[in-house]
């Protein structure tokens, strides 16, 4: 029981470092492709940027000299500046920079939401309606343009970005191939294991069932060993009165009729047990080759099982009729030493009738604490034909033993009875 619940304890360990882990591994690998698609985006904001300006290649009239305003400021930003001031004086809502923006997305595969903000000479220009989308959405690097040290005049422009959480996904297609191979190799391993300590389990009954059996037959062997010493003594003894009566015999000339009589006798009763000898000499060497089988069997699994301890003993429960019980290693014996082994629902069925007051159990405790069937109220029908199933199978496991029967009780449950326990029926479990 100690084992198993380290068992539960380690798995239950290893499935949360590995969901952890899992869990931490899908976060990195998905914000690392939302940082990639937050520098690609910055790019195409960047390019797009710059093929707004070509289009206006040509078309400006005007260029501005850097000595009219001279600072420190480069004069590629100035002339940048003028480009802005100019493509905001015809293109007062930016609409035309948010659609080439939108049209490099496209054309990388990225199906995002995007909307530009121009702050010019102290103005906010949206070109998107929808304001919960500049507060839901990433903000890219913003695009300064200066022209002095008057911050008033500069002019700023702004993307928002907001990327699919599908898109994100769909492009984590690596990171979906290995987390289905690590499912597989989790449930490969689990049921390698579950495999493994089935094997172990079933083994162990093995065991335990050939060790009771083992025991059972040098009881018998021992039982059978007594008689025939009994039966050696009487056959000496029987000699020893033969010899002497013989010997009687051959001294005396007049032979007694009687003492012929009971010549005869000791040699017919001789004969006899001499039979019977040769009857128990056959039983033994069956008892001893059925030992020997056994033991083979025994140390065959032992090979590969680690053995219970030898101080281990069978506790039996006496039941009428002269049966006995082992709870532990589910044996029933009567006292003629035929047995058998219960086994699953048959085992805890017998077990909650040799426990159960009268022998007595109903359909609503059978359901619930031996076959482990949720019961709301009442049990229904499907309840009653799986209680039936189980007394069915329980019978015909003990169907060796006919004296023990298991007695319908309409609308009430089951008993179970010993037919012939010296006809007392005022005893639980014994009935006519």
């Amino acid at each position: 029981m100690k084992r198993k619940v380290i068992n539960i304890l380690v798995f239950i360990f290893v499935g949360a470092g590995v969901i952890s882990l899992f869990v931490f591994w899908f976060m990195y690998t998905y914000e690392k492709q939302n940082r990639k698609l937050y520098a690609d985006a910055s790019i195409l904001f960047t390019e797009a940027i710059q093929k707004d300006i070509k289009r206006i290649s040509g078309r400006q009239t005007e260029f501005y000299d850097p000595q009219y305003s001279p600072n420190d400021i480069p004069g590629d930003e100035k002339m940048a500046w003028c480009d802005q001031d100019y493509i905001t004086t015809r293109d007062s809502n930016r609409h035309v920079l948010d659609s080439l923006f939108h049209s490099l997305l496209r054309e990388q595969g990225i199906p995002a939401k995007v909307a530009i903000r121009c702050i010019w000479k102290g103005k906010v220009i949206d070109t998107s309606a929808d304001s919960a989308l500049y507060k839901d959405a990433i903000l890219l690097k913003s695009i300064v343009y200066r022209l002095n040290e008057e911050k008033d005049k500069n002019i700023t422009l702004q993307a928002y970005v907001d990327f699919p959480v599908g898109m994100i996904l769909g492009q984590m297609g690596w990171f979906w191939c290995i987390s289905f191979l690590i499912l597989v190799g989790l449930v490969g391993g689990g049921w390698y294991f579950n495999r493994q300590n089935l094997i172990k389990r079933q083994q162990s009954k093995s065991i335990e069932r050939l060790q009771a059996e083992l025991v059972e037959l040098k009881v018998r062997k021992q039982e059978i060993e007594k008689i025939n010493k009994q039966q050696v003594e009487s056959i000496e003894q029987k000699q020893a009165e033969l010899i002497k009566l013989e010997t009687k015999q051959r001294n005396t000339e007049k032979v007694n009729k009687q003492q012929s009589e009971s010549i005869e006798q000791l040699q017919a009763e001789l004969v006899e047990l001499n039979d019977q000898k040769q009857e128990t000499d056959a039983i033994n060497k069956q008892q001893a080759e059925l030992i020997g089988q056994k033991q083979f069997e025994l140390e065959k699994l032992l090979k590969w099982i680690v053995p219970l301890s030898s101080n281990e003993k069978i506790i039996w429960i006496e039941l009428p009729c002269g049966f006995y019980f082992s709870k532990k290693y589910g044996v029933l014996r009567n006292a003629n030493g035929i047995a058998i082994q219960l086994k699953n629902n048959s085992l805890s069925l017998f077990r909650h009738f040799v426990e159960a007051e009268d022998h007595m159990l109903t359909y609503k405790y059978i359901c619930t604490d031996v076959l482990e069937r949720f019961v709301k109220d009442e049990i229904g029908d499907s309840d009653r034909d799986c209680v039936s199933a189980a007394i069915k199978r329980l019978r015909e496991d003990v169907e060796p033993f006919s004296c023990i029967e298991f007695k319908s009780i309409r609308k009430v449950g089951y008993q179970m009875t010993f037919s012939n326990y010296q006809n007392d029926t005022t005893l639980p479990g014994k009935s006519d």
